[in-house]
Order: C-alpha cells, then sequence, then structure tokens
C-alpha cells in the first residue's frame, strides 16, 4: 500500500452530467450514487444505479461509466492488500437502510485521511463484509448488452428515445416483438 493515501477512503463529490467512458481502478469500488442515478457497463451487461443500489468492482475490472444527469457520489475505494474479497465480478448490491448509512457514514475518512483509526479500519472492513453478504443476494435488475446488431440497436434506440419517467400502468402489454428480441438475445439462464 502507498503511504500516501490510506488502505481505504470514501469519494464523495458530485458529478456534472457526462458522456460514457472507460474506467479501471487498481482498488477495489463500492460505487454508490447518493443522490442522483448514473449507467455503469461491466462484461456484458448494463446497470443503472439509483441510491438504493451500489455496485461492488473488483479491482482492474475495467468497467464503462455514463452520467446523464447530475449525481453525487460517496464511493470507497479498499485497497486489495486491506482486505480479503471473494467478489471477483462487478456485483450490484440491493442496498439495506444500514448499509447506505454506513456508506454515508465514510464521508468522513476521504483519500487525504492521514494514519486510519483502529475505529475507522474496523469500521471500513465490516463495510466490506456487509458488501460480501449483499452480493450473495445480488440484483438481478439489469439489462443486456446485446450480441447482435439488431439488438444493440434496439437498445440504443430504446436508451436515447425512452422518456425520462416510464410509467407502467400505460403498458397493457410489452411490444411482442421486443420481448421475442430481449428474449433470443439473452444467456439461457436469466430467460
Amino acid at each position: 500500500m502507498s503511504e500516501q493515501s490510506p488502505p481505504a477512503y470514501c469519494f464523495y463529490k458530485v458529478f456534472a452530467p457526462e458522456s460514457r467512458k472507460p474506467m479501471c481502478f487498481d482498488r477495489h469500488y463500492l460505487l454508490y450514487a447518493a443522490k442522483g442515478a448514473l449507467r455503469l457497463e461491466a462484461d456484458d451487461r448494463h446497470w443503472i444505479l439509483p441510491p438504493t443500489r451500489a455496485v461492488w468492482i473488483p479491482a482492474n475490472t475495467p468497467i464503462h461509466i455514463e452520467i446523464p444527469h447530475e449525481v453525487t457520489c460517496c464511493s470507497i475505494l479498499f485497497h486489495p492488500d486491506f482486505i480479503t474479497s471473494k467478489i471477483s465480478t462487478c456485483q450490484v448490491l440491493n442496498l439495506s437502510n444500514v448499509a447506505r448509512e454506513m456508506i454515508l457514514h465514510t464521508k468522513r475518512w476521504g483519500p487525504t485521511s492521514k494514519n486510519l483509526s483502529a475505529h475507522a479500519k474496523s469500521f471500513f472492513r465490516t463495510l466490506a463484509s456487509t458488501c460480501a453478504e449483499l452480493a450473495g443476494e445480488s440484483s438481478n435488475v439489469w439489462i443486456p448488452k446485446g450480441k447482435t446488431k439488431e439488438l444493440q440497436a434496439a437498445l440504443i434506440f430504446t436508451k436515447t428515445t425512452s422518456p425520462t419517467t416510464l410509467h407502467l400502468e400505460t403498458w397493457q402489454t410489452p411490444p411482442s416483438c421486443l420481448n421475442v428480441l430481449c428474449h433470443a438475445d439473452l444467456p439461457k439462464k436469466s430467460i
């Protein structure tokens, strides 16, 4: 671990809207949008992350992030030598009220914090352990990337033309052509 950065810290910042961009972190990264929402892409999936969810991103995992509207992030970075994480792929976590409050509590320990106290280290380790427990019940709310050009085009069209607020009561039944198209491209275990 570097002497200049703590073994775990909170990164709290308000971000302006930003186009999709690639990112990769040398630390385990618990990404949480405390206000607003952002889009994350990793492996073969897309997720929308509102304040009810966070994502655990293992160190050195390539991702893409898009910020369609202003978002306040309260994220935690853990040095791989500080904790042992059994989460090997990106996992979206459905946050309990306790987990959300724990994440927000870490704002007091930022990237410039010097010499974390035993209490702070214990708190960060407990938060990581809580995330591991939540990963056992990870969120199944995701959007496929699409393996065919047709599905990729349909997903892009939907993302760029959908209203910001969806009202499910206006859909009596989903369009059958989109339903068939989506199910044809999903892995068998997701159907």
